[in-house]
This record gives C-alpha cells, sequence and structure tokens, in this order.
C-alpha cells in the first residue's frame, strides 16, 4: 500500500500516440474518462480496480459502459488482469517513485532530527562541566569575552543616567 495519494500530470500526454488515438474517436470525453479512471485507481491500495465497476463508474460519470469499456481496453493505456481488475502500470509506476522519494526524504528529515539531538545532548552534557561542586551553573568559567558576572543586572534608570 502506498502512502502517496497522488500521482503526476505528463503535460505532454495529449500528445501521446495513444491519447492522440483515443481522442480522435472518443472526442475529449474519452480523455476525461481516462484521467476519471487514473484518480480511481490512485486511490484503491493495490490501485487495481474490478472489472465488474465499469457500469457504475460509467453511471456515476454520466457516460456509456462501451466508452468506459474501450478506454480501458482499446488504446494500451490500462492492463487487464485475469479478466477481472485492470490497472495502469504507468500509475503504479509513477506512484512509488513519489513514495520512493518521499521516503528518502523522511530519512534524511530524521537523520538531521537524530544529529541535531545528539549535538544538543553533547552541548548539555559539556555544560555541567561549567557547574561547581554545589550543582549551580558557575557564570565565571564562560566570563572569557565579557567585562562583568552576569550576575550584574542594569536597569533602565542606570542606562538613563549614564548617558546624560
Amino acid at each position: 500500500m502506498s502512502a502517496s495519494k497522488s500521482f503526476t500530470h505528463n503535460a505532454d500526454m495529449i500528445s501521446d500516440k495513444r491519447m492522440l488515438c483515443m481522442v480522435n474517436q472518443l472526442g475529449m470525453e474519452g480523455y476525461g474518462i481516462f484521467w476519471a479512471l487514473l484518480e480511481m485507481l490512485c486511490k484503491e491500495d493495490e490501485h487495481k480496480l474490478p472489472i465488474d465497476t465499469i457500469p457504475a463508474l460509467a453511471a456515476r460519470w454520466e457516460t456509456s459502459k462501451a466508452k468506459v469499456e474501450t478506454v480501458i481496453s482499446k488504446y494500451g493505456l490500462f492492463d487487464i488482469e485475469d479478466g477481472a481488475f485492470f490497472f495502469s502500470q504507468e500509475l503504479i509506476d509513477d506512484i512509488k517513485a513519489i513514495d520512493d522519494r518521499l521516503q528518502k526524504r523522511k530519512n534524511s528529515a530524521m537523520k538531521a532530527i537524530k544529529t541535531r539531538w545528539e549535538k544538543q545532548k553533547m552541548l548539555a552534557e559539556k555544560s555541567t562541566e561549567n557547574n561547581d561542586e554545589n550543582g549551580e551553573n558557575n557564570t565565571n568559567v564562560i566570563r572569557t569575552y565579557y567585562e562583568r558576572n552576569t550576575n550584574v543586572l542594569r536597569t533602565y534608570q542606570y542606562f538613563r543616567k549614564s548617558k546624560r
């Protein structure tokens, strides 16, 4: 089962020889039936539909059963398995490629998160080395670039007086 519920639409599909032949014989209605079938197949777990769903699909799309059967069987756009199911191998390959890219991105993200967590853990362990014997953070240890200790708090009035 694929996680992807989408597929790519080849922008030049209308120029494919099979599509040109189908559009020539069935018009743009055939083109619409083709894309509607792909959308239906994409939603299915194994990207296959039973042949006996054709009448229901034709009724739903307000077209004839013969036109849907023609799109499925005549132009080489779909494969038929044991006379019981139809599917598009091109669609299955496309969805597999999408799923592979998604999995690769997920793995990269998980690796980055793990690296970030390990770095934060290392920094936290390193910062505990700066604690004094009571377990409190000794800010004097990290005072290399500052003139004052971090315990000194300057108030708004202090800054206001110093600017005059």
